[in-house]
């Protein structure tokens, strides 16, 4: 990176030498190495190519400052071209340090079960399978911001002062204050709808505010015009596809465990291994957090447990 600073300046130094026409010819030379240099083989040929009339590096003579050729009003204006190029090349490269030096700062999960999600305020989120959601590692400044491709359901951490946002597919926005609901919103339909059971959202598209949303309201967004519907309407029924899969007759606990372990990204473990055949009957309605299910399994089993980072260990009493 040093090497590309050091020739930016002796670019900019001999540019503003041959601006004031006291460039010697060898400096000259010098700047059109530095162009090439900068722009890379195919873009000089391609540069060359389009003005043939400007002398080559490898071929610029040992002339007088003083010159016909320097004075002429052809060279100045092929001058103002090369110019031109030079500071495309020159920004061209120092967007491309500057981006590949910044660490990359977006988390993007795409799952293809239905997937819970902690995100770095302590909110969480269950991604429905074939869903996508990117979010930063980190967030900083007065927003929290995620985006997503599919549905999803939300249970956001309160914080006034830094209000949550989702940006879903073709241009909607819908702010959360601290609140649980539930987004459809699939790139390429042409519907999307909020569904909110608990607090309150502010659903924004077409540069306007479209509707403020409390417990057990929903609206339906048409994509295309941002024409809208709101109505009441029971939330728990709306969420129910988070509880498909969760209602368990005489199951293996393992088999059981499996499920959830693709959803949380966890591993389980039984001591003895025997208690993964022990049969359960439960029912979950997707939206508990992996301790609140482990402690179901736990006291319908009568076992201990212990969740140790990506690892939960059952244990015989």
């Amino acid at each position: 990176m040093n090497k590309y600073i050091d020739n930016d300046k002796e670019l900019a130094r001999l540019l503003a030498l041959f601006l004031q026409n006291k460039a010697h010819p060898e400096e000259i030379k010098e700047m059109l190495a530095l162009i090439r240099e900068a722009g890379g083989e195919d873009a000089w040929n391609h540069f060359l190519a389009g003005n043939a009339h400007l002398p080559h590096p490898e071929e610029t003579p040992l002339l007088p400052v003083k010159t016909k050729l320097i004075h002429s009003a052809f060279f100045q204006i092929g001058m103002i071209l090369i110019l031109h190029v030079c500071f495309c090349f020159y920004l061209y490269r120092n967007v491309s340090i500057s981006s590949s030096d910044k660490p990359a700062m977006t988390v993007v999960k795409k799952s293809k079960t239905d997937t819970y999600i902690s995100l770095p305020d302590s909110s969480s989120i269950i991604l429905e399978a074939g869903s996508t959601l990117a979010y930063p590692e980190e967030f900083s400044g007065r927003l929290r911001e995620v985006e997503l491709k599919g549905r999803a359901y939300f249970t956001i951490s309160p914080n006034a002062a830094s209000p949550f946002l989702i940006h879903a597919a073709d241009g909607l926005t819908i702010t959360v204050l601290g609140t649980r609901l539930d987004v459809k919103a699939y790139k390429g339909e042409k519907e999307i709808t909020v569904t909110v059971q608990s607090g309150k959202v502010r659903v924004e598209g077409g540069q306007r505010v479209l509707g403020v949303l409390t417990a057990n309201n929903q609206i339906k967004v048409n994509t295309n015009t941002y024409a809208f519907t709101t109505k009441v309407i029971s939330a728990n029924e709306t969420i129910e596809w988070l509880g498909k899969d969760l209602l368990f007759r005489d199951k293996p606990l393992q088999s059981i465990t499996d499920l959830f372990a693709k959803r949380f990204n966890v591993h389980f473990v039984f001591q003895p291994t025997e208690l993964a055949h022990i049969n359960v009957t439960s029912s979950f309605d997707g939206t508990e957090s992996l301790k609140e299910i482990v402690d179901t399994l736990s006291e319908i089993i009568s076992v201990s447990y212990s969740i140790n980072g990506n690892e939960v260990v059952f244990t015989q009493l």
